[in-house]
């Protein structure tokens, strides 16, 4: 007569148990199917105005190093270690971080476009927590700039990320808003920038150039390279009984991995005569309709006029005919306010 309550105590002190167990199972797999229909891709975006216009507010977005000033999360740990990539402003730039803080963790970011005053789009990798793209969209309005700033991640099939993904906007968002609001703060203490530009769309004449090519360059070198070149074609007019039409000038590549290729010289009054001597290029450009902008300030702010001139041309419907061509109205040398700096972009155009 024992056995039998024994037993059945045994089964009784087992089942709750395995319904727990059952309980748990159950709950996995539903959370998992549950994890299946999640969208996998996350959204987060935050707008703020900026006062300031935006060739100062791209600067501050564009410029990696700037970011040291307004970024929420170089706010969150002062002492994480920052380690900068060769290039470290537009296209192609990028830095690594290291933080002992979870919240702020490893990673690396990279600028993947960069359009000047209108727009940036980083590649944010945290290692094994995956990568996102952020994105900076910048408006123009009276007096002050629209800063639009997202950020997009695809968590694919890892469910745990989609169930996070959920949440992204209230983890993510109040950061950005801080973000944006040390970004217009920031803005307000940085003094104009010493350059300004108008475009226009003309025609330009037929013309004749004497060019020397120089092949990737360093950025922090095209000056002292274009010097140089323009004292060998000056002394190659004189031998081959040429004269000079105009300003110095170059034609410029599109810059690869932050390095220049170019051909740089002076337009000329006529063909040679002779086989120009080796290392010197004759070269003959059609009259065409051209964007111009007329640039005054120092040359290494002529990105902003470069990127200016891009949207110029696509929104007349426009495509570009050749390189662009820059022309050197001034000397530097003799100029004696950053505004004096005169350089004409002039970008043929069909």
């Amino acid at each position: 007569m024992l056995l039998f309550p024994l037993n059945f105590n045994q089964i009784i002190s087992k089942l709750p148990m395995k319904n727990i167990l059952k309980f748990l199972i159950g709950i996995i797999l539903l959370l998992i199917i549950i994890g299946i229909f999640l969208p996998s891709a996350a959204h987060v975006e935050r707008t703020t105005l900026v006062k300031g216009n935006p060739e100062m507010v791209f600067k501050l977005i564009n410029d990696l190093k700037e970011w040291e000033k307004w970024s929420p999360w170089h706010r969150k740990d002062p002492n994480m270690e920052l380690i900068y990539g060769y290039k470290t402003e537009g296209l192609g730039a990028f830095y690594s971080w290291k933080s002992e803080q979870e919240n702020v963790g490893h990673g690396t970011m990279t600028i993947k476009e960069s359009k000047p005053t209108a727009y940036v789009k980083t590649e944010m990798n945290f290692m094994e927590n995956g990568i996102a793209s952020g994105t900076f969209s910048l408006k123009p309005l009276e007096n002050s700039t629209e800063v639009k700033w997202a950020m997009d991640s695809d968590a694919g099939w890892n469910l745990v990320a989609r169930y996070f993904g959920l949440m992204m906007d209230k983890f993510v968002g109040p950061d950005f808003e801080k973000g944006l609001h040390l970004l217009d703060s920031v803005a307000q203490t940085v003094k104009n920038e010493p350059f300004k530009f108008e475009i226009e769309l003309g025609r330009i004449p037929a013309q004749k150039y004497m060019l020397i090519e120089a092949k990737n360059i360093p950025q922090e070198e095209v000056g002292k390279r274009l010097g140089e070149i323009y004292q060998k074609v000056g002394s190659a007019f004189k031998a081959a009984g040429l004269s000079s039409v105009g300003a110095p000038m170059a034609f410029f590549e599109e810059p690869i991995n932050g390095t220049f290729t170019f051909q740089a010289g002076m337009p000329v009054d006529k063909k040679p005569i002779k086989k120009p001597a080796k290392g010197l290029i004759y070269k003959e450009m059609p009259a065409s309709e051209a964007a111009i902008a007329h640039f005054s300030g120092p040359y290494e702010k002529t990105e902003t006029a470069y990127g200016a001139l891009q949207k110029f041309i696509e929104d007349r419907g426009k495509t570009a005919a050749s390189m662009p061509l820059e022309s050197y109205v001034s000397d530097p040398a003799e100029s004696k306010t950053p505004l004096d700096i005169k350089t004409d972009i002039i970008w043929p155009v069909k």
